[in-house]
């Protein structure tokens, strides 16, 4: 059986620009909190800030808290435990704000977060001695640890609050990453005020540029925390600075200046975008930021919020989301694919589309065959199992596999390409055997280096060069239809395997046939494992059905938020306020069911025959529409549950957990849409209810207004259910 219907890839695919993994990311960036007594307005103001920030959050947001110094008035001890009680309820309540938690906690010290009766006499000698020399100075040394005493204090707060915290030793330049969606946040804080004074004076900070961690951090998105803008750094550190920020940034945050403005700076490399933190509390006005970023379409939105006196507005209604586009320097050494690209990879190449209206790619429904493998050298065969596939390729030095047409074989490059990426961190380069015309060692490079940057968005190939040959892995597709005599394919392999850790190739059957009559034309080819594709047999039949339902059961009602208790109960005491109080008089329940089938006989035998009556066309309408959308989420459910139960040792504690969480959210959703219809349909159920009631029950003694009655109490009890 084809695992699907096998899409080639043959003509070179040109491209022009890359994306990353899909995150929704809420920053909410406070800073200049100058939190100095108990009776500061800011610590009563928690709930307000979060009241402006939730209708902003969707469900599938993580949120960020981010603060960017000036926590303090004066880095006391005592401030910070005032502090210390504001954030941890803005943490507690961002973790319970829709269905992603709270990523973390992120601050930077600003000059207010030093405590400047714990400098000494020496700091004020130690930073007009240490001047333009700081690049030269002992990050870790005596001066660095003296003039770090000023933040003791803030550090002690970070360490209880901060996720995670900083570490001791790096207390100048540290990073935090966060993983969300299956992609990478790079946080790089910078305390720019490790050479503050009591009274702040524009260019004259340094900040020491060998502290600024490098840009070596794999990210699919990376922003930069520090409390000075560039301009109260000395000119000739704040250039240089401002050069290595912008190279590891996509979006840089700042304070101290009370501003609250944004913009974007255009480099050679690309752009840069920035946001200056407005001041929490200060004479004057104070405000907040909430900036919603979205990878997958590369766009960010930042919202200001000014307090007017009882709440926080918006001081724009709606700002509109900027596209972002990330820099060169930033995605060069991620080997990212391009979009079109990873679009052809990502084809599912079946040409139908899901019943739930979600869009299929290759992942949401492929699964990978069972192989055959054998060795020219040995007549022993083994199984390859579906599960094994990816990390039995990832490990052997040369592979060949091979099937008839339509049994996948395209298809399975695809996604080896994609999962060895992801799971192996390989960075293949696939080619089609019709595209190679010549042996030599210069023109195989030529092609290589032409896929290359067919494939990533990459400015050079040198990175690629320069690359571990353990990471490289070459995929040729229809290795048959390479055209060139044998001893000229086995050069073609030689030179592979010179540039390659790993080589895979891919044939039909009949060119297999062949290699095992006639044997390989280089020594080595004995040695390579041959694989044949098998047919799908039960096992991986019903994989591919419960792929397809677990896909669609997460775009069921994917517009409903899931239904909560408080509004189950909300909903059926209004249920029941339309209704009479109807109360069931208990009876014996044998009694009860023989009563219930003589009268099933008599309306029976009093129906006429209809047995040659033709039954009409169900027109398909928009109640029909939702009683087949109904029906596959309970079906859906039904398969997940099902998998869950009987393969509990068979699945990893990730992918349970995932299945469990479709499976109830899934559940809450259709329970949301089933008590709207109800709540849109209260008058024609109770009718159906009661028609029902009077055609199963022709004889009953109750009356109209009883059977209508039963009618509402059942409705009801339905809805309770």
């Amino acid at each position: 059986m084809a695992m699907l219907v096998s899409k080639w890839y043959k003509s070179p695919i040109r491209i022009d620009h890359a994306t990353g993994e899909p995150m929704k990311i809420a920053l909410c960036h406070l800073s200049d909190l100058h939190i100095k007594t108990p009776s500061d307005p800011i610590l009563t103001r928690a709930k307000a800030i979060l009241s402006a920030v939730r209708p902003r959050l969707s469900k599938d947001v993580a949120p960020l808290l981010v603060c960017s110094g000036d926590i303090a008035y004066s880095g006391g001890k005592a401030q910070y435990d005032l502090a210390h009680s504001f954030i941890a309820e803005m943490q507690t309540a961002l973790n319970e704000m829709g269905d992603r938690n709270l990523l973390g906690t992120i601050v930077v010290p600003g000059n207010h977060d030093c405590d400047f009766s714990a400098a000494g006499d020496a700091r004020p000698h130690l930073i007009s001695g240490i001047g333009s020399a700081i690049d030269e100075a002992d990050l870790r040394g005596e001066s660095m640890q003296d003039l770090l005493k000023v933040h003791n204090n803030f550090f002690d707060f970070a360490q209880k609050l901060a996720n995670p915290p900083p570490l001791k030793h790096d207390r100048i330049g540290w990073t935090v990453s966060y993983q969300h969606d299956g992609g990478t946040i790079l946080v790089r804080c910078l305390n720019t005020a490790l050479l503050s004074r009591k009274e702040e004076v524009p260019a004259q900070l340094r900040f020491p540029l060998k502290a600024i961690p490098d840009r070596s951090g794999d990210s699919d998105f990376a922003l930069t925390l520090f409390h000075h803008p560039y301009a109260w750094l000395a000119p000739e550190n704040r250039r240089e600075l401002q050069r290595r920020v912008e190279s590891i940034s996509d979006l840089v945050l700042t304070g101290h200046e009370h501003d609250g403005a944004s913009y974007v700076r255009e480099t050679p490399d690309g752009e840069t975008d920035y946001v200056e933190g407005a001041a929490l509390q200060a004479d004057g006005p104070t405000g907040f930021n909430l900036i919603l970023v979205d990878t997958a379409a590369s766009t960010n939105q930042i919202f200001r919020f000014g307090w007017d006196g009882e709440i926080y507005k918006p001081l724009q209604d709606c700002p509109s989301a900027k596209v972002f586009t990330r820099k060169r320097s930033l995605i060069e050494s991620r080997f990212e694919l391009k979009p079109e690209f990873l679009r052809t990879l990502q084809d599912s190449g079946t040409g139908f589309s899901h019943p739930t209206g979600g869009e299929l790619n290759l992942e949401s429904i492929f699964v990978y065959p069972e192989l055959k493998v054998a060795r020219l050298s040995s007549s022993s065969r083994s199984t390859i199992q579906s599960g094994d596939l990816v990390s039995y390729i990832a490990t052997r030095d040369q592979v060949q596999i091979s099937g008839p047409p339509l049994s996948g074989k395209s298809t399975l490059v695809r996604a080896l390409y994609l999962d060895l990426r992801r799971l192996a961190n390989a960075v293949p380069i696939l080619l089609n055997g019709a595209e190679i015309r010549a042996s030599s060692k210069e023109q195989f490079h030529r092609l290589i280096e032409h896929a290359l940057c067919q494939q990533y968005q990459i400015s050079s190939p040198e990175r690629f060069r320069q690359l571990a040959r353990n990471r490289k892995m070459l995929l040729i597709d229809d290795w048959h239809r390479c055209r060139l005599l044998a001893k000229l394919k086995a050069t073609i392999l030689d030179n592979a395997r010179e540039s390659f850790g790993r080589l895979v190739l891919f044939s039909d059957d009949v060119s297999v046939y062949r290699l095992l009559i006639e044997g390989p034309t280089d020594p080595s080819g004995a040695e390579a494992e041959i694989c044949e594709i098998q047919q799908f047999g039960y096992r991986l039949r019903t994989a591919l059905i419960r792929k397809w339902h677990s896909f669609g059961a997460s775009h069921i009602y994917s517009d409903k938020q899931p239904t909560r208790l408080k509004d189950d109960i909300e909903f059926i005491n209004n249920l029941r306020s339309r209704s009479p109080d109807v109360f069931l008089t208990g009876t014996n329940v044998d009694q009860n069911r023989d009563e219930h089938r003589t009268q099933m006989d008599v309306a029976e035998a009093a129906a006429p025959d209809q047995e040659d009556a033709m039954v009409p066309r169900t027109e398909y309408t928009d109640t029909v529409a939702e009683s087949l959308k109904v029906d596959f989420a309970f079906k859906s459910l039904q398969v997940m549950g099902q998998v869950l139960k009987n393969f509990p040792l068979d699945l990893k504690a990730d992918l349970k957990l995932s299945l469990t969480k479709r499976s109830y959210e899934l559940t809450l959703r259709t329970l949301r849409r089933f008590l709207e219809l109800v709540e849109l349909n209260v008058g024609p159920m109770i009718l159906a209810f009661e028609r029902s009631v009077k055609m199963l029950q022709p004889f009953t003694k109750k009356t109209d207004e009883g059977i209508r009655d039963d009618s509402k109490m059942f409705l009801v009890t339905l809805s309770e259910l």
